[in-house]
């Protein structure tokens, strides 16, 4: 009886010891703002966006500056939204990509889950940044 007892002991141990390893899983760290700067499309897409702001700007500059202010305004507004979509269409290709090198690092790592770098995370954590840069070069 007492040695039944002592392997039904040793084995609730490890079971905990397990469980617990489990719930220790780590969780990776990406700095987004380098990421990206290392994704092969930004370059471009960056310098396309600041040309649209220019263009629109001068485009405003010329056809708007001596109109009311509402219709100034209601421009402005225009404008704004074009360069909203605008940058939407040029980044959200590359978001997808490092989200999908994100996701791709993190399986490969067994971690738990990834948060942006700066968060408030209590627990194990690792950085992976280096290791989604490698990813986007393949």
């Amino acid at each position: 009886m007492k040695k039944t007892l002592k392997v039904l002991f040793v084995t609730m141990a490890l079971t905990v010891v397990g469980a617990s390893q489990v719930f220790a899983a780590s969780i990776g760290l990406v700095n987004l703002g380098t990421i990206i700067q290392h994704h092969k499309d930004f370059p471009k897409a960056k310098s396309t966006l600041e040309q649209l702001v220019v263009n629109y700007r001068n485009d405003f500059n010329t056809k708007y500056a001596k109109k009311p202010v509402a219709e100034r305004r209601k421009m402005v507004e225009a404008y704004n939204a074009q360069l909203q979509r605008d940058k939407a269409r040029l980044f959200n290709p590359i978001n997808k990509e490092i989200n999908i090198d994100i996701n791709t690092v993190a399986k490969e790592k067994h971690l738990a889950g990834v948060a942006v770098a700066g968060s408030v995370i209590e627990g194990q954590t690792v950085n992976i940044t280096n290791a989604v840069i490698a990813q986007l070069k393949k």
